[in-house]
């Protein structure tokens, strides 16, 4: 029952992040999700929308995924990714980590991100993810 309620409570902190972000007339803007099937693509996303990043990630080996390059007047990050874990919680089992961005003004934007380990200085990351968006 615990992991219902952090769940619904991690839903609810981001709705009230991108409500922070997403004017109100477009609050009806269809969301849009990226997974890597779009790495490399174009992707566009409507004004007032958000933009959903979902990639596989395991935390326990001490990667994870940070925004590498993208312009925030654009494509805003709507707080810190989200993780979650895997339907059978194994341990070290990965899971997916979320971020989410809103598309505040009309434009063309690169989203990168990088899995890496954050300590480790000067190391290229193991894997990248980039997607254009187009904001209409």
């Amino acid at each position: 029952m615990t992991k219902y309620f952090a769940n619904a409570a991690a839903l609810l902190i981001c709705a009230a992040l991108m409500a922070r972000i997403v004017p109100s007339s477009a609050a009806a803007a269809e969301p849009v999700t990226a997974t890597e099937a779009q790495n490399g693509k174009d992707i566009v996303v409507d004004q007032g929308a958000s933009l959903v990043i979902v990639l596989e990630s395991n935390p326990s080996t001490g990667y994870g995924w940070q925004v590498g390059k993208n312009n925030s007047a654009i494509m805003e990050l709507a707080g810190p990714p989200r993780f979650h874990p895997a339907a059978h919680q194994m341990p070290g089992a990965a899971g997916h980590q979320l971020f989410t961005f809103g598309a505040i003004l009309p434009g063309n934007d690169v989203i990168e991100l990088e899995y890496l380990r954050p300590w480790e200085k000067g190391v290229a990351p193991v894997k990248t993810f980039s997607v254009g968006v187009t904001v209409k």
